[in-house]
């Protein structure tokens, strides 16, 4: 018996299933994978079969009911059946594969591994179909790997970042590890082996390297809350836990190792070395802080240390904001009282998490002067408000720009830096290699080192 491996378009081809049992279910349940334009004749339907996106016709087979369909699966309990139907599929020139004559078929269906746009397909003519499933799975086991998708500053301007934000609609059944900075959105997912090229890019992530303030602290953490929310969501691969555990544990090494860390190296230092530049003078400004979280803290913290005197922070929960200004000695506002702020604001700083923008030229006093940053990703701030006579804006791009300096500051740190990851992506292979078992963090909402 001669067969042509060949991959057939199926779209807008009708497809019948004759066959009711568990046989028939089997077949159906592969077949979903790949398409939900089928039918499935039978007197009646095992359970398991209501679970499945196709037509159903409750009925005994009859010779017409194959009319109009282009491939037939034959699945039935009865030999005889099986036999006749296929009699009946050669005369209507249907092609059609029989689940127990592979003599008889015009097509078999092979043990199948896909994976994207790969299809891998095992054969045996359906003569030694466990024989196939067992290749087919070895061979699954040579081709896992874990992958990552990156939208980075490097690569998009922070306006492709925000649309990519906007469109980005993850599975929810996809167990992976989604990382959003004001720098990268990243999606780390599979299982088996990890690429070299992966690693040193997680572990140059984690330890600050690649981000537009080298060395800042913020990301760990930041790496370290998108693992701990996937491993309390998914059952993440273990080669997932290993490589973030690693990868944490190498940033911290390159932190406490190396002087990378040291200076203006976070969006709230960053902010306070630019209004050192601007002619004012903190002490007689009055300054408006959006948002509540680690970032808009800091920033007040080092205002405070600067000299700054009247500081209001504003935020949509007026709860949340007080929790904050008790511990660093600012003014509560809620965020609907923003126009009276901005008036009379000579300083506003915006981070908040909002998916919208929340400041527009509306908002503003035309001709008043006033200096703003938007701190945040997605923007806070529409990008018309530069145009405003008097306003000075600084968005995420601005103040990275104004910051790269510093990576030639820093050059014989990232130096050693970059030493320590080498090495830690070695000790990473060589724990792989001895077949090292990680075993997965139980997170019970307790701070864990890393």
């Amino acid at each position: 018996m001669d067969f042509l491996p060949v991959n057939i378009n199926i779209r807008n081809r009708k497809i019948l299933l004759v066959g009711g049992g568990r046989v028939a279910l089997h077949k159906a349940t592969i077949l979903q994978r790949f398409v939900t334009d089928v039918t499935v004749l039978a007197p009646r339907f095992a359970e398991g079969f209501e679970e499945l996106p196709f037509t159903f016709l409750c009925k005994s087979y009859e010779e017409g009911d194959l009319e109009g369909y282009q491939l037939l699966y034959i699945c039935t309990d009865d030999h005889e059946l099986n036999r006749r139907i296929k009699e009946h599929a050669g005369t209507a020139g249907i092609f059609a594969t029989v689940c127990d004559a592979p003599a008889l078929c015009d097509f078999t269906s092979p043990a199948i591994l896909k994976k994207d746009n790969l299809t891998i397909s095992v054969a045996t003519d359906g003569k030694e179909v466990k024989r196939a499933i067992v290749i087919r799975n070895r061979i699954q086991e040579l081709i896992k790997m874990v992958h990552y998708k990156s939208i980075n500053r490097a690569t998009h301007s922070l306006s492709e970042r925000e649309a990519c934000l906007r469109d980005t609609k993850l599975q929810e059944d996809t167990p992976g590890i989604f990382l959003k900075t004001c720098n990268r959105i990243e999606f780390y997912y599979g299982e088996g082996e990890v690429p070299e090229e992966l690693i040193r890019h997680l572990f140059r992530v984690t330890s600050g390297l690649e981000s537009s303030l080298i060395g800042e602290r913020a990301v760990q953490g930041q790496v370290k809350e998108a693992y701990r929310l996937a491993a309390g969501r998914f059952k993440l691969s273990s080669s997932l836990h290993k490589l973030f555990q690693s990868a944490l544990a190498t940033g911290k090494r390159v932190r406490s190792e190396t002087a990378i860390s040291q200076g203006a190296v976070s969006h709230s230092l960053a902010v306070i070395e630019l209004l050192s530049r601007q002619p004012l003078c903190l002490s007689n400004a009055v300054i408006t802080v959006i948002g509540v979280n680690k970032l808009t803290r800091d920033t007040l913290l080092f205002l405070k240390n600067k000299g700054a005197f009247t500081l209001f922070l504003a935020n949509r929960s007026v709860e949340k904001a007080r929790l904050l200004a008790g511990s660093v000695g600012c003014e509560v506002r809620s965020l609907r009282e923003k126009r009276e702020l901005f008036a009379l604001s000579d300083v506003v700083i915006s981070a908040t998490s909002a998916p919208h923008t929340l400041i527009c030229p509306e908002d503003l006093v035309p001709g008043q002067k006033q200096i703003i940053f938007d701190l945040a990703f997605p923007r806070d701030v529409e990008e018309t408000v530069r145009d405003i006579p008097g306003i000075t804006l600084f968005n995420l791009e601005d103040i990275e720009i104004q910051m790269d300096r510093n990576r030639v500051g820093r050059a014989a740190e990232i130096v050693r830096a970059e030493t320590i990851i080498e090495e830690a992506i070695g000790q990473f292979r060589e724990s792989v290699r001895r077949g090292k078992v990680y075993q997965p963090v139980k997170w019970t909402g307790k701070a864990i080192k890393t």
